[in-house]
């Protein structure tokens, strides 16, 4: 008999213990109580790690439930996974499809495909296959697909050809280093969907790895910001609806957060400099912002918002085309994600002549964000 349980596919919990990532493992012969609590809780978990790094993942339940409703998950469809982790998803998907060969998971660490199939025995779903090669090409051997759902941040779709016409794809995309959830639907030469939430994966590894295109750890542009960057007081009162003061209360916090949210998202959409900054400073772990780099150029500059602070450095003239795109936000009827269609065009040059459609022009083809 399969089991669909959550602890079955994590033999290992990690908890912190100043400062350094320990494991427990579990017995499966007499399961305690204290570590299936800590299993059964509605947040991601670390299944796999080596030291501090953490290899793999296993996505919060709700999440997963969200993706396997985008992805139209059936009885009887074929299934790709774009990378497996515990693989409980692979699970899961095998058990709503109640033919478990028709799932195919692919996964680019060799350490985690085997620990994923060892899961996988230990749950008895023996015939999900497990392809140990890079997840970004998907697997096009077992094509078309009528589910395709990808569970790593994501900044390219290049598995498109892969779906079949009426299809669907559930995908964290990630748009100039933000990330959100994607339900397309293949409509034969394009796909059509829609954004529900923010999310947070691994991303992924290999040939599409965007780490080192958005993920700015970098220390030069830290040192900018920590040494020669400018806390503006005047910016603060300008989008006081995105910055926290000390004497919020718990709720307008949260309202604020969903807002920055919101606003960061127009910003990448519309700016070629949009930034996601991230450092090991404590309080400016996390910003998001503009940074015009151009060599030689007087228009160098940089302005990142932070969850209680906004900084800038250099050219006034990026402050302004901030605070032009905060306008043209708020003009807009400040949107959200559920204000926007996504459009997935996997060829030609699309002309945009609407001030409400961005075009996003990615390696595989172009995403079309829409507002409505």
């Amino acid at each position: 008999m399969p089991y669909c349980n959550r602890h079955h596919f994590t033999p290992f919990v990690y908890f912190e213990d100043e400062g350094v990532l320990r494991k427990e493992n579990l017995n499966y012969s007499f399961l305690k109580d204290e570590l299936l609590k800590k299993i059964y809780v509605d947040t991601p978990l670390v299944v796999l790690a080596e030291g501090d790094n953490v290899i793999t993942t296993s996505s919060q339940p709700f999440v997963m439930a969200l993706m396997l409703r985008d992805a139209n998950v059936k009885e009887g469809g074929k299934i790709l996974e774009i990378g497996t982790g515990s693989g409980y998803n692979s699970a899961i998907l095998a058990y709503i499809s109640k033919k478990e060969e028709n799932v195919i998971s692919v996964e680019i660490n060799k350490k985690v495909a085997d620990f994923a199939l060892e899961n996988l025995k230990r749950a008895n779903f023996p015939k999900v296959k497990v392809i140990n090669q890079d997840a970004g090409l998907g697997y096009s051997k077992e094509s078309p697909y009528d589910s395709i759902i990808v569970t790593c941040g994501a900044p390219e779709i290049p598995f498109f050809d892969q779906l079949k016409d009426e299809g669907y794809l559930s995908i964290p995309l990630v748009t100039r280093g933000i990330e959100t959830l994607v339900s397309f639907k293949r409509e034969k030469d394009r796909m059509v969907g829609k954004m529900s939430i923010f999310v947070k994966f691994l991303h992924f590894e290999g040939v599409f790895s965007d780490k080192k295109q958005f993920s700015k750890r970098i220390q030069s542009l830290q040192r900018v910001v920590e040494t020669y960057g400018k806390r503006r007081e005047d910016l603060k009162e300008q989008l006081s609806d995105l910055v926290e003061r000390e004497n919020d209360s718990e709720n307008v916090r949260s309202e604020k957060r969903r807002r920055r949210a919101n606003f960061n998202f127009f910003v990448a959409l519309s700016n070629e400099d949009a930034i996601m900054y991230e450092s090991d400073v404590k309080g400016r772990e996390n910003g998001y912002g503009l940074w015009n780099t151009l060599l030689k150029s007087s228009d160098n500059g940089l302005v990142i918002l932070f969850d209680d602070e906004i900084v800038s450095w250099g050219s006034e003239s990026v402050v302004e085309r901030y605070i032009s795109c905060y306008k043209k936000w708020k003009e807009f009827n400040s949107p959200e994600l559920e204000d926007y269609t996504v459009e997935f065009y996997p060829e030609g040059n699309l002309s945009i002549g609407d001030e409400k459609v961005f075009k996003i022009k990615r390696k595989y083809g172009t995403t079309l964000f829409k507002l409505t």
